[in-house]
């Protein structure tokens, strides 16, 4: 067999032959990098050494005995070690291993390192997975540790990590690295980009005295050094207290020394030393391509590069990279649309095209605002800061909507960074953002205030827009497919401004009205009252939804087959086209008119790939079977009376507030200009929902062209299911129907694994073109000990048990919990019934589920970072929806409502 050793210089290397590690160390070699010599012991070795059938067989035998407990993990790879430790090597790679090995001086020791197929990925670095030996000296010696880094490969830490990350442990083979040692000075750890802030202009260098497994060990705390790779220059140093180092033993092995005293506290590296590690860590970075964590080492003045792998923790640059060399502040769009997951790549560009600022409005091309990081759109703010106005206005509008992104962009904007950006004073706002967007929406905004007819204007607003829906769809589907393709693109390009702006200043009016209206009445007892104003509202496309899902709920609790046949399905007992609804003629009639109307709809539905309800409606049924659990002990139609007395306390308390003004001329002025406030707030807030269930109307059409386009390829071969299209970029399917089809199976692959990483990634809200995150969260002066700042946006204090949902299709909200989530869109709403209050990390005064927490009178806060992974499901928590805080109760008492 070829290939049993290769030499790091041999070309041959290859990730398949020699693993992570060995791979890299074969690849700077070749780089020219200062690499200590050294070879590999191939994977093609290590399946020789199993090559022999019982072996093999034993070895499967053991890995499919496997369990996720961690006792009978443990116990598993103590018995896999032992018994790969006790095989004998096979003749054929003794003989090559003696050969490399007699390369080498007689007096060389060496490192000999584990060497994974499966790691120093990209997504999935394997760091410590398994074991590495230092300072081996002889043959035996070599054979005995080469056994051992087999063995290696089934320790319990590796086995948990590839359980976790969904590799079979079948699929990895191992390959050893023996490397020449060097005896370093001092060696350490560089990061090419600052794991912690994020930011790609600085370096981050940690170092201490002799080999690095004292650092890797955390034996000693290192020097900490921070680079600057803009400047090439130190930005700071901090010296640490490094009390012992590991040094080589002359005959072999390692210890733990003490360093002696006056080094202590000394630094370790100096200036020159710094400088060349920087500018190394540059080329590295360079060369790779992406961010690296290198191992490095210096001994007799000699830096050598001992290791190097992607750091897999960073969150990626925004792209495209700015053209203009400045600094640029960018804002996620997700966090206030409520929707942190990431996107498909064709959800990305449909998004990007419905969103229309700084391009001509029918242009069906994207805006340079927009920028794409790890799956999230981000908007770019250098525009909107270049203007002294745009600067205090931006964060005063985004406290609405994300004020902990709000607080960020504040805190940024009135330190000294904001010189960074390099703006332009008086820059002035282009006349066609003017005419084009602002003009008109003001426009509308004073008209509905002051004199638009508001009788049933939630009703006429939707039956627009369902025109408008009929009229999109019929003048798509006129076209033949490809051509369909292209005028989806281009109709998409010009919806904003010709279908969807018609809605924008009813959202826009609501907003004064409840403001002027809350001046007016600025007693405590009238604010009270105008509390109720924002609830029982007529006309919300979403009240409306989650009234219909209530209405379903009530079917199933009155009838136990039907329920024993839902849950049959969601069980998986039986799939969805066994689901016999004929028999139950009311609920298949109400089903049916409910997925006519909001079928379109699905938890994450910005994303086009998301199969929606009326593709895949375990999510919607989850939701039903978990409110019919309510409805079982209440009267039927509770939901609707609910909302009826809502509405009633609505009526009440607009008359009640109208009657305080008095009858005097001026009362009687008050009066006048109150109830046109009221009426506005009335009919233009549940308005508020109509341009988004439009626009996720719009992509339910678009989704199923398509799929049609996507089984089309299918056909021809290059795709392997319809819905594999949307790991596609809209140009790259335009092209392929304009030009030589060409394979794509390989590159939607590869999107796949990018898209399940990026879904791993906490998104930030606000983020630097360098990188680094914004962090900056809400104030806790003034709030109890304890307790977690947040942002009120729903009146009341409530106690009750936490439950964290992450995803509405997996799990279901029982009748007076607590809902944590990271956001809500329209899809997670039917939970909203069964709530009795809400905690998000994300959101503002005027998101979606801040809009539905006040319409159903729920106490509710926003703005929680990080709530789904400080809050526990079973927490007892109390909610203060007044002041804007979350409090962990220790002691356990029965849920009230105040």
């Amino acid at each position: 067999m070829e290939n049993l050793t290769l030499n790091f210089s041999d070309p041959a290397a290859s990730l398949a032959l020699t693993g992570g590690k060995g791979a890299n160390l074969c690849k700077m070699t070749q780089a020219g990098f200062l690499v200590p010599s050294g070879f590999v012991v191939t994977t093609q070795a290590f399946e020789l050494f199993f090559g022999q059938n019982e072996r093999k067989s034993h070895l499967q035998a053991l890995l499919l005995s496997a369990t996720r407990n961690l006792d009978d993990i443990n116990e598993l790879s103590l018995q896999i070690r032992d018994w790969i430790c006790s095989l004998s090597i096979p003749l054929e790679v003794e003989n090559a291993l003696r050969l490399a090995f007699n390369a080498f001086p007689d007096d060389s020791f060496f490192a000999v390192r584990s060497s994974a197929t499966a790691e120093d990925l990209p997504y999935l670095s394997f760091a410590g997975q398994q074991d590495t030996y230092l300072n081996i000296h002889g043959f035996e010696s070599l054979l005995m540790h080469v056994r051992r880094c087999w063995a290696s490969l089934y320790t319990e830490r590796a086995l948990i990590y590839r359980s976790e990350n969904h590799i079979n442990h079948q699929d990895v083979s191992m390959a050893v690295v023996v490397q020449k040692m060097v005896f370093p000075q001092v060696s350490g750890i560089l990061f090419t980009a600052d794991p912690l802030s994020n930011d790609h202009n600085i370096q981050v260098i940690n170092a201490s005295y002799g080999l690095g497994e004292a650092l890797v060990s955390g034996l000693v705390n290192p020097d900490l050094i921070l680079w600057d790779k803009v400047t090439d220059s130190i930005h700071s140093y901090s010296v640490a207290e490094k009390n012992v180092m590991i040094c080589a033993v002359p005959d072999g092995g390692t210890q733990q020394m003490k360093v002696p005293e006056p080094q202590r506290k000394e630094k370790c590296l100096d200036d020159v030393q710094i400088q060349a590690l920087g500018i190394l860590g540059k080329k590295v970075e360079h060369y790779y391509g992406t961010p690296q964590d290198i191992e490095w080492a210096i001994a007799d003045n000699e830096l050598y590069l001992l290791q190097t792998r992607p750091i897999t923790s960073l969150f990626p640059l925004p792209e495209p990279l700015p053209q203009d060399g400045n600094l640029h502040i960018y804002l996620s769009i997700g966090h206030p649309q409520m929707n942190t997951d990431s996107l498909s790549p064709l959800g990305l560009d449909i998004i990007a095209l419905l969103l229309p600022f700084g391009r001509p409005p029918l242009a069906a091309e994207y805006s340079p605002y927009v920028h794409i990081a790890a799956g999230r759109i981000y908007a770019d703010l250098n525009p909107l800061l270049n203007h002294p106005r745009g600067r205090k206005l931006l964060p005063s509008l985004l406290q609405i909507a994300e004020p902990v992104a709000a607080r960020q962009i504040t805190d940024f904007v009135n330190s000294r960074r904001l010189e960074l950006l390099n703006l332009q004073p008086g820059h002035r706002l282009s006349f066609s953002l003017l005419t084009d967007w602002l003009i008109p929406v003001i426009a509308g905004v004073m008209r509905l205030l002051l004199f638009a007819p508001m009788d049933n204007l939630p009703e006429r607003m939707q039956a627009i827009n369902q025109a408008s829906l009929e009229e999109f769809s019929a003048s798509i589907s006129a076209v033949p497919m490809p051509d369909r393709l292209f005028l989806i693109k281009q109709e998409l390009g010009a919806l904003f401004k010709a279908k969807v702006l018609i809605n924008a200043p009813h959202n826009g009016a609501s907003v004064p009205s409840s403001n002027l209206l809350s001046k007016l009445f600025a007693s405590p007892t009238s604010q009270k009252l105008l509390q109720d104003l924002e609830r029982g509202l007529s006309g919300n496309i979403t009240t409306e939804m989650d009234l219909q899902v209530a209405d379903l709920a009530d079917h199933v609790a009155s009838d136990p087959e039907l329920r024993a046949l839902l849950e049959g399905f969601l069980n998986g007992e039986i799939s969805w086209p066994a689901v016999d609804l004929a028999q139950y003629p009311s609920f298949q009639a109400e089903w049916q008119q409910f997925l006519l109307r909001f079928g379109a709809r699905t938890p994450g539905e910005l994303d086009i790939a998301k199969p929606r309800w009326h593709d895949d409606p375990r999510s919607l049924l989850r939701m039903v079977m978990a409110n019919s659990a309510s409805s079982e002990s209440l009267v039927k139609n509770n939901h609707r009376v609910h909302f009826a007395e809502l509405k009633t306390k609505n009526l009440a308390a607009q008359q009640t507030l109208l009657e305080s003004l008095g009858n005097s001329l001026k009362g009687r002025i008050k009066k006048r200009i109150a109830s046109r406030l009221m009426a506005v707030l009335s009919n233009c807030a549940p308005c508020r929902e109509n341009p988004k269930f439009f626009m996720i109307q719009v992509m339910d059409v678009v989704r199923m062209h398509l799929l049609q386009a996507g089984q089309l390829l299918v056909e021809q071969g290059n795709l392997d299911n319809a819905e594999d299209i949307f790991f596609l970029r809209m140009e790259e399917i335009l092209a392929y129907f304009n030009t030589t089809p060409q394979p794509l199976q390989t590159l939607i692959n590869q999107r796949k694994s990018d898209y399940a990483h990026y879904q791993r990634l906490t998104p930030p809200r606000v983020i630097l073109s360098s990188g680094e995150i914004l962090r900056k969260q809400l104030s806790t002066e003034g709030l109890p000990a304890g307790a977690l700042a947040a942002s009120a946006v729903s009146s009341g204090v409530v106690e009750g048990i936490a439950h964290v949902i992450r995803d509405p299709s997996a799990e279901h909200l029982s009748p007076g919990e607590i809902l944590v989530a990271p956001f809500t869109d329209p899809g997670w709403t039917p939970l909203f019934v069964n709530a009795a209050g809400l905690i998000l990390e994300t959101g503002g005064m005027m998101t979606h589920g801040s809009v539905v927490a006040r319409e159903y009178g729920i106490p509710a806060v926003v703005g929680v970072v990080d709530a789904t992974s400080i809050l526990r499901s079973g927490m007892l928590v109390r909610i203060n929806g007044d002041l804007g805080y979350v409090e962990i109760l220790d002691h356990i008492t029965p849920p009230r409502i105040t």
